[in-house]
């Protein structure tokens, strides 16, 4: 038989790469029982498939599971899914070819997987080791298969994983969880039939678990149903009422194993399963239905109560309990105490001390109530506040008040607390658990702006602020846009009229001057050509006036290039404008330029046209007057504007003055820019004394372009 397990395992990797290329054959390494834990932890975080042999004894098998052992220690087989049971037996002594299997949940835990075995000798089946129930915890039994004894007090389905059932097995002293198989609904039915009866188990002692369920403590596993022994149904013939407090074990015996029961009347109900009973000595018990139930009778019924007992410190209790009613009780009901939390919560230095003796007494409170509990199960829950503290209420199916509204509430005092451990109960606080609906009196409604309301409208008004500012801020940003695009329109309209008024503007002044004197030059040129045989002198005459017409329409369109090139428009302070403009023909000349005249009250037009006269005035004072120091003066007094030219030049007699006959268009020139202004020119001058020319003119009610042209 030693010789077959090489075999099988050749066989089998053979099998395994006949799908890839060939490898050598290589026998898997033995490694004793005791010493795979750590061959496995060290090999784990190696990316290999590699498989190791190991021999023991079968000391459990569990289905498709089995319990290696040798040297004191023992191993967890698996047999892999789909492959037949191996057909060894405990007692026999056994060599296995396993290989690792990493665990899909704690990755750091890992399975072992059996891929090849062979029966080395076969032995006498083993028997269960028979241990009472609380021995179990030593550790002494662990990976072994017992028997021991006890009741069965609870049993549920595995809310991780539905394949399994427990069932709590409980003796006088200790408890301990038994785990099998049971998809079928069938199979929970069979198991739940086994509550509060005494039974024997077999099955394989094992402390946690590596499955779905994580369990940390020790457990037993059993094959099937068919490893529970009953030695006692459950009838109620054996129930035992719950003994006075004075004899409820405090510590040594923290359970009882069997149901016990009892008779009194329901004080309160929470979460349609739990209630609070006072018995028929006085004392108050809680009691919890079994798992489905939902027919707990209504507070006041009087009933008998089935249940395991269940205690700590301070309270006691039936869980897994059954219900049977007697009728209504016809004892008068409990006066409320009317008191305050604090009361219940601290000693009269302010320190916390909360009194289990309120436990079950009906109180009664008034409070504010301050917020609504979703959380908690079975039906409505609220917060009362009283003397600054917060009470739970459960309300269950009773109506709910009004938060913010003022009540006065009665019900059941009950203590909450939480075990630490098997011997220390901490007291938490406690909750108001009311019994009918006369038990919740309102006694002020809400005000219109409590707290609550105050808070939604705030939000609500900010909400509106802040969508109103976002409006705001986005409309503003959409008029800034249309007010750039209208200004650019604006712009461009504006550069558009502001072109074509300048072209009018040099159209006409070519038309009224050079056009004309270009059409008088040619008149006096025909006229030169007809006398030029017979006359002689006269066409001299004639063609010297032509001559000085052409030079006035030349000293004109420069004019004309003037006005487009200069830029004295652009300064907002006239006499700078005046400068800028005069200065190109002053031919050495000492210019002295005074005037009172804001430039905002120009338009542009009226501006122009001044500039043009006075360099016109300025440049006839330079050449045909020789003049050396030149002043212009002027001032705008309600809309009347006045300005003088006057220069030492040699002067002349305004009668005789050469006009549009000779060839000399200036003074005509400033005559009809003048007239277009509603303005007139005034010449004072002598031969040796120089001249001087005052403009007077008013301006226009509309100061724009438009009204001037």
């Amino acid at each position: 038989m030693r010789i077959l397990a090489p075999i099988l395992f050749v066989f089998f990797c053979v099998l395994k790469g006949a799908a890839g290329a060939a490898q050598p054959e290589v026998s898997p390494p033995y490694v004793p029982v005791d010493k795979v834990e750590d061959y496995v932890t060290a090999r784990l975080n190696e990316a290999s498939d590699d498989l190791f042999a190991t021999e023991g004894t079968v000391y459990a098998m569990v289905k498709d599971r089995i319990v290696l052992s040798a040297n004191d220690a023992s191993i967890y087989i698996l047999n892999p899914p789909g492959h037949t049971t191996p057909d060894w037996r405990s007692g026999d002594r056994a060599r296995v070819v396993c290989s690792v299997a990493r665990d899909t949940v704690l990755t750091d835990d890992y399975r072992l997987i059996c891929r090849a075995y062979s029966v080395v000798k076969r032995g006498e089946p083993l028997e269960p080791v028979k241990v009472d129930l609380e021995n179990i915890g030593s550790g002494a039994m662990d990976m072994r298969v017992v028997r021991t004894e006890g009741v069965i007090t609870d049993v549920f389905r595995d809310e991780v994983d539905p394949h399994f059932i427990y069932l709590i097995l409980s003796s006088m002293k200790s408890d301990i969880t038994l785990t099998m198989r049971g998809e079928s609904e069938e199979a929970y039915k069979r198991a739940y039939a086994l509550l509060d009866a005494a039974v024997s188990v077999r099955g394989l002692c094992i402390l946690g678990s590596r499955g779905v369920r994580r369990y940390q403590g020790r457990h037993i596993e059993l094959a099937g149903l068919d490893r529970i022994h009953v030695l006692q149904a459950p009838s109620p013939a054996t129930l035992r009422p719950v003994p006075p407090a004075r004899e409820i074990p405090r510590i040594q015996l923290r359970r009882f194993p069997h149901r016990m029961s009892l008779r009194g009347t329901i004080v309160a109900v929470w979460n349609r399963i739990d209630a609070l009973v006072k018995t028929e000595d006085g004392r108050y018990l809680r009691f919890h239905l079994t798992r489905g139930a939902t027919n707990m009778p209504a507070p006041g019924t009087r009933v008998e109560v089935h249940g395991f007992l269940r205690f700590n410190s301070f309270f006691a209790g039936l869980f897994n309990s059954e219900v049977r009613v007697l009728g209504p009780s016809t004892k008068p009901p409990e006066m409320p105490m009317v008191l305050s939390p604090r009361q219940i919560l601290y000693d009269r230095a302010g320190r916390v001390r909360i009194d289990p003796l309120y436990d079950g007494h009906i109180v009664t409170l008034e409070g504010t109530i301050k917020d609504m509990v979703n959380t908690l199960p079975g039906g409505a829950s609220c917060i009362i506040e009283q003397d600054d503290e917060r009470i739970t209420v459960r309300l269950g199916d009773l109506p709910v008040p009004v938060v913010g509204s003022k009540v006065r509430l009665t019900g059941a005092c009950r203590i909450l607390f939480e075990e630490y451990g098997k011997y220390l109960t901490r007291l938490k606080g406690f909750e108001l658990v009311p019994r009918y609906p006369s038990d919740i009196v309102v006694v002020a409604n809400p005000p219109l702006l409590n707290a609550r309301r105050l808070k939604f409208i705030l939000a609500v008004l900010l909400a509106v602020a802040i969508a109103i500012v976002v409006w705001n801020i986005s409309l503003r940003h959409l008029a800034e846009r249309r007010g750039q695009a209208l200004m650019r329109e604006q712009f461009a309209r504006t550069a558009s009229e502001v072109k074509a008024d300048e072209r009018t503007r040099l159209a006409v002044e070519l038309h009224d001057s050079v056009a004309q004197n270009i059409t008088a030059v040619a008149l006096l040129l025909e006229t030169v050509g007809r006398l030029v045989d017979a006359n002689p002198a006269a066409a001299k005459n004639q063609l010297a006036a032509a001559t000085q017409m052409l030079r006035g329409c030349q000293h004109e369109i420069r004019a004309c290039i003037w006005d487009l090139r200069n830029l004295a428009l652009e300064e907002d302070n006239l006499s700078v404008a005046v400068n800028r403009a005069v200065e190109p023909n002053l031919e050495g000349a000492h210019l002295s330029v005074s005037l009172d005249v804001p430039r905002a009250m120009l338009t542009d037009n009226l501006t122009h046209a001044l500039l043009r006269i006075i360099r016109e005035l300025t440049l006839n004072a330079v050449r045909h007057g020789k003049a050396k120091n030149i002043s212009i003066k002027g001032a705008l007094k309600k809309r009347h504007l006045t300005f003088t030219i006057a220069d030492d030049g040699v002067g002349f007699v305004p009668a005789k003055a050469p006009g549009i006959a000779q060839g000399h268009f200036g003074l005509q020139g400033v005559r009809e820019r003048l007239r277009h202004f509603n303005g007139h020119l005034t010449v004072k001058s002598s031969p040796g004394k120089g001249t001087q020319m005052t403009v007077d003119l008013d301006l226009p009610e509309s100061n724009s372009n438009e009204g001037l042209v």
